[in-house]
């Protein structure tokens, strides 16, 4: 794992949630679940989602108990936005399955990089930024982990969705103006 790819904040806050048990039932995915796995960037945020309904309030209130640093921007059902410092943190109630193993790194749960490419198209045919492009641009050319043929499978067998969407999310992955 490329732990330099965060600043030093950025780890400690990580390790610190980690050593919590806090999130145990979570999973780190996203760009920096991505940039730790390659190194091909920097990253400064945390999205953690989990396949478990949870009470937002509660957990908010045991998060600000351990981490007086933590301060929250939002909550809504199954979503917690908020910072550790610097550091954006969002945690999701995601349905979807795991379709890979985790690893783990300062005892979080990372996802694996399949996983993440699938739900880096799924990101990219709702909202698509560059960094979204760039991560794909990665694992399909740089290191060569999988072809955006094989990526498209997972995307269904994980989302059940690629027949009704194929066109969308082609259109979706070549389409560079809106992404911010």
């Amino acid at each position: 794992m490329f732990e330099e790819v965060l600043s030093k904040d950025a780890k400690n806050s990580l390790g610190s949630l980690g050593k919590s048990g806090l999130l145990d039932s979570t999973y780190l995915a996203g760009g920096t679940a991505l940039a730790l796995q390659l190194g091909h960037r920097y990253s400064y945020d945390f999205d953690f989602f989990t396949p478990q309904k949870f009470d937002e309030e509660i957990l908010v209130q045991r998060i600000s108990e351990a981490f007086p640093e933590f301060s929250l921007e939002r909550k809504d059902w199954g979503t917690i936005l908020g910072y550790f410092g610097e550091t954006r943190f969002s945690l999701f109630f995601y349905k979807y399955p795991l379709l890979f193993k985790t690893h783990k790194l300062l005892d979080i749960n990372i996802a694996g990089i399949k996983d993440i490419a699938a739900m880096k198209i799924a990101a990219i045919a709702d909202r698509g930024t560059k960094r979204d492009f760039i991560d794909l641009y990665f694992i399909f050319n740089e290191e060569k982990i999988m072809t955006l043929e094989e990526s498209l499978k997972l995307y269904d067998k994980k989302f059940k969705a690629l027949s009704q969407n194929k066109i969308h999310i082609l259109k979706s992955l070549v389409y560079f103006e809106d992404a911010d």
